[in-house]
């Protein structure tokens, strides 16, 4: 049953063909008056075979539909800007999967599909403020290339954007939808290049960065402001280890780390509510067998904070921030045990943090903090009453559950997806 507060109640189904519902996320529009809700089924046993069924709600006419059928899914994508439209995929069941890019209107009628030949994971869909930039499959002098096109909402029309034998392996609007951040790789070449197109003029600007080629490069997220983007990549020859680096403007830029082990990656790019901050997990070089957590501090002439685990054989997963930037929240995950723990880390003395427990369960989003609220969720477990406790947390205070179940499901992802969900804690 999904509720509203006290408002209405809407029976979704719990089972499909046989299989029961894993695990509900729920998906806010910034108004908070639509969300589509993903409930995600498995077989028992549990397999990697899969089900989503889609839905789509109102909170003003107080109605739902269901935007799959039985034999496709229909996964989230995003909504536009202003909350006018929402860009949904659908995936059929056949091997390999073909898929489409929808944008929905109100009442999630389908006003475009924007074609895909073939079904991706990862980063190949981006919505600005007015256009969507996607990848489709093309076939290419005895291969294929994945050429990035774009559709203009105002228009209703899309084009390519990028150039004959271009593959595009990862790309991103600037926050205020100016221009798009690109990596590009011709046809045949190892070597990919960074650059940046605008919304108006498709035409690629390589960024005067690395003086020698790259062979890999992974976009991590612009900070909240725009003005700086997080960025990973190695070096083609000579061969090098994973670097981080940051992108202030189009020609100015920051190296932040690069002592990490051979045959590692940096993990968990993070960047604080107020773009201070950048933080992130890796094994450096000489330290162990275990992940530190990093926090750089963009002020200055920047500086690198390592918070070493205090846990044998535990490494640093999915930091995440306080609404006000000055506290970072981590879990660490025991590997020799399998046992997750929720630690507080005050900005003020990075390297003094709290453990505030060692029961967290795990999931696809094992800490969750609010985006205008200084407080934290886990679900802790009690494997010994078979229950799970839903813990709210402040800076500095007193733990506070709120509610003690047999199981508590994933429909926490409602409490991060909007600035403040029905029943939200106010305090």
């Amino acid at each position: 049953m999904m509720r509203l507060a006290d408002q209405v109640s809407w029976e979704l189904p719990m089972d499909r063909n046989g299989w029961t519902l894993d695990s509900a996320v729920v998906l806010w529009d910034k108004a908070g008056q639509n969300f589509m809700v993903q409930n995600f089924f498995y077989p028992y046993p549990l397999s990697s075979t899969s089900a989503v069924d889609s839905y789509l709600g109102c909170t003003t006419s107080k109605d739902w539909r269901r935007l799959n059928g039985d034999q496709d899914r229909v996964l989230y994508r995003g909504w536009a800007e202003d909350d006018s439209a929402l860009l949904t995929q659908r995936v059929d069941s056949g091997y390999p999967p073909q898929s489409e890019y929808q944008v929905r209107g109100p009442g999630g009628s389908i006003v475009q599909v924007l074609v895909d030949t073939f079904y991706r994971t990862g980063a190949h869909v981006e919505w600005s403020a007015d256009s969507v930039a996607y990848l489709t499959t093309e076939a290419y002098q005895g291969g294929s290339i994945l050429p990035l096109n774009q559709y203009d909402e105002a228009t209703n029309t899309y084009q390519r954007i990028s150039g004959a034998g271009i593959s595009v392996s990862a790309f991103s609007y600037s926050p205020d939808g100016s221009y798009l951040v690109r990596v590009d790789r011709e046809y045949g070449e190892a070597e990919r290049r960074l650059g940046f197109s605008s919304t108006s003029n498709p035409t690629f600007v390589s960024y005067p960065y690395a003086m020698v080629p790259l062979s890999g490069i992974a976009l991590c997220g612009w900070s909240p402001g725009g003005n700086k983007l997080a960025f990973m990549h190695t070096s083609l020859n000579p061969v090098s280890t994973p670097r981080l680096s940051i992108a202030t403007g189009q020609n100015q830029f920051t190296d932040v780390f690069s002592e990490i082990e051979s045959g590692e990656f940096i993990r968990f790019v993070t960047w604080s509510p107020d773009g201070r901050y950048l933080a992130f997990a890796a094994k450096k070089q000489g330290s162990g067998p275990v992940r530190s957590l990093f926090v750089y501090d963009t002020l200055g002439q920047g500086s690198l904070v390592e918070i070493p685990s205090s846990i044998p054989f535990a490494n640093y997963i999915y930091p995440v921030w306080s609404s006000d930037s000055q506290t970072l929240y981590a879990t660490l995950r025991d590997t020799s045990a399998q046992e997750f723990s929720a630690l507080e880390i005050p900005m003020a003395t990075p390297t003094s943090p709290t453990l505030l427990s060692s029961d967290v369960r795990w999931g696809d989003a094992p800490l969750i903090t609010h985006p205008s609220k200084n407080g934290v969720l886990w679900v802790e477990d009690d494997p010994d009453n078979q229950t799970e406790t839903l813990i709210y947390s402040q800076p500095g205070q007193l733990q506070r559950p709120l509610i003690t179940a047999t199981r508590i499901n994933q429909v926490l992802h409602s409490y991060v997806n909007r600035a403040d969900p029905p029943g939200a804690i106010n305090q």
